[in-house]
């Protein structure tokens, strides 16, 4: 999310954290997260939120530095689904940052979408095959919906 100045446009990413962190508290009271403690999923989603933010106020409006903020936002996208045990659905939490992003700049994020991606989706998958996270997705299909 852009850390354009303005009262509401610095809203916006504590209140998407904020009511994300509602609905984790929802999905974990109905065993729909994943194995790590309720407080430790959300405090992955307060840093990435927190870490996505530092970079859009960082880079947003730097000419040619725009992509890193799309690059930052979509590894924090990663690790939250991955977190939550939802990582083969992963392409559809990309559409957030990347629509965005291409709204806002077009083709010029598309190589860093596509580099943040790929390193998303490597590192979710290794953290399966090592079971350091959870997966709903049997582990003989996880990797190939990935892939």
């Amino acid at each position: 999310m852009p850390g354009r100045s303005g009262g509401i446009s610095r809203l916006r990413w504590p209140l998407a954290v904020g009511l994300t962190g509602l609905a984790f508290v929802g999905l974990h009271a109905a065993g729909l997260l994943g194995t790590l403690p309720l407080p430790v999923l959300l405090g992955v989603l307060v840093g990435s939120g927190i870490t996505s933010e530092l970079a859009a106020r960082r880079w947003y409006d730097k000419p040619g530095r725009f992509a890193i903020v799309v690059g930052v936002q979509m590894l924090a996208v990663t690790v939250v689904i991955y977190a939550i045990g939802w990582g083969p659905t992963l392409a559809i939490g990309y559409l957030f940052p990347l629509g965005e992003a291409l709204r806002e700049r077009g083709s010029p994020v598309w190589p860093v979408a596509y580099g943040a991606s790929l390193a998303g989706l490597a590192g979710g998958e290794t953290a399966i095959a090592f079971g350091l996270v959870h997966s709903y997705v049997p582990t003989p299909y996880v990797h190939g919906l990935a892939a």
